[in-house]
């Protein structure tokens, strides 16, 4: 799946489209295709690590996404820790 990801802070420049494997779902978690993903301030301050808590790298930034479960569903909106600017999320669906 295509996913932007940084591997050092800084501003926009540091944003980059990878190629990455799935995501694995942990127990409990589904695998959704990603058709919209929230953009917002937050983001800016993760990829500066300027945020509330300090950030790891590698970093996939997003909070928010749009998108269907792997397989069929109805579309949902989901709120993610972070890794929503990628092709493919896992999220418990609740």
């Amino acid at each position: 799946m295509r996913a932007v990801q940084i591997t050092e802070f800084g501003g926009p420049e540091v944003l980059n489209v990878v190629d990455l494997p799935d995501p694995v779902p942990a127990d409990g978690e589904q695998l959704y295709e990603v058709s919209s993903a929230g953009v917002n301030f937050a983001d800016t301050h993760q990829t500066e690590n300027s945020y509330l808590a300090p950030q790891e790298l590698p970093l996939i930034p997003g909070a928010e996404f749009v998108g269907t479960p792997v397989g069929g569903g109805p579309r949902v909106v989901g709120l993610l820790a972070g890794g929503g600017y990628a092709e493919r999320v896992a999220v418990h669906p609740r």
